[in-house]
C-alpha cells in the first residue's frame, strides 16, 4: 500500500502593532523584528505610530481607527507599546492605558523608556563604540535613559546624538528586541519575545 506523505502547514497567527511614537515603530517596522516574527510564526498586519506619550491613555478616534483596521485585516492580537515614563510600576502603567479591545489588546511598557532596550543592546553599542560596551542596569537608571545614552555617546564617540538618529543608528549597527531581551537586566523587553513566542504556541 502506498501512503500518501502530506506536508501539515502551520497555521499564523495574525498580529498587529502600535506604537507610542516614532521610535517605537521604526523597532516594530525592522528588519530584525520582522524576522523574529518569521521565525516565530507570526504574520504582521499593520504597525501604527499612536504619535505620542499619552495618546493610548485617551478616548482617541485614531486610536480607535487603528483597531478597527487591524480588525478588519484579521488581526489575533494587538500589541500597544509605550513607555513608563515616571509611574512607579508596570501595573500603574497598564491601568492608565485604555482598553480599546479587552480581547486582543496586549500592553508592552519600556521601563522607562524605549531607549532602555537600545542601552541593553551590547553587541549593537559594542559594535558602534568600537570596544566591548556593557551597561549593567539598563532599567534602573536616575533621569531619562535618552539622555544617558546620550552621554555615553559622547564619552565613547567625541560626539552627542538627537533621539531620530539614534534609533536609526542603533538599527543599522544590528539593534533588535532579541538582543534587549538578552540582557539580565532588562524584563520588559524579555517579557514582550516572551509573549510574542507564546500567543504564536497557541
Amino acid at each position: 500500500m502506498a501512503f500518501k506523505c502530506t506536508r501539515w502547514r502551520i497555521a499564523m497567527v495574525n498580529v498587529g502593532f502600535i506604537g507610542e511614537g516614532k521610535t517605537e515603530t521604526m523597532i516594530l517596522n525592522s528588519e530584525s523584528f520582522l524576522l523574529f516574527l518569521k521565525k516565530v510564526n507570526i504574520e504582521i498586519v499593520g504597525v501604527f505610530d499612536a504619535g505620542g506619550e499619552g495618546n493610548l491613555k485617551v478616548e482617541s478616534k485614531k486610536i480607535i481607527s487603528f483597531f478597527e483596521i487591524l480588525s478588519d485585516r484579521n488581526a489575533d492580537f494587538v500589541f500597544l507599546l509605550t513607555d513608563l515614563e515616571e509611574d512607579p510600576c508596570i501595573t500603574e502603567t497598564k491601568t492608565k492605558i485604555l482598553k480599546f479591545s479587552k480581547k486582543q489588546q496586549i500592553e508592552i511598557i519600556a521601563v522607562k523608556t524605549i531607549e532602555s532596550w537600545f542601552l541593553a543592546d551590547s553587541e549593537s553599542l559594542s559594535e558602534i563604540f568600537k570596544r566591548r560596551y556593557h551597561f549593567e542596569n539598563p532599567e534602573n537608571i536616575e533621569g531619562k535613559p535618552f539622555d544617558l545614552i546620550r552621554d555615553e555617546f559622547v564619552k565613547n564617540t567625541g560626539r552627542g546624538i538627537s533621539k531620530d538618529r539614534l534609533a536609526r543608528k542603533m538599527l543599522n549597527h544590528g539593534f533588535s528586541v532579541e538582543n534587549a531581551a538578552k540582557h539580565d537586566n532588562c524584563n520588559s523587553a524579555k517579557y514582550f519575545i516572551n509573549k510574542l513566542k507564546e500567543i504564536s504556541n497557541q
